[in-house]
């Protein structure tokens, strides 16, 4: 499972983003569709897959459009 994501208000979401520092671009690699083919995998319906999913309660600033918000996963 993964883990959760810690929440956090800002005003500089551009700070925000890159830790106060300017972001390198990021490198991309091709798609392997071997990995892809060979991985096993379990379908679900939608009903099941959302089941425990609890929704976000926004506080009103963030519903206003005041304040935003930005997710960060934690490492």
């Amino acid at each position: 499972m993964p883990e959760p994501l810690e929440i956090g208000y800002t005003d500089d979401i551009l700070q925000m983003i890159t830790g106060g520092a300017v972001m390198e671009e990021p490198a991309y690699r091709s798609l392997n569709m071997e990995k892809i083919r060979s991985k096993k995998s379990v379908l679900l319906s939608t009903e099941e897959v959302l089941k425990d999913v609890i929704p976000i309660e926004w506080d009103a600033d963030v519903l206003n459009g005041d304040k935003q918000m930005i997710l960060v996963e934690k490492k």
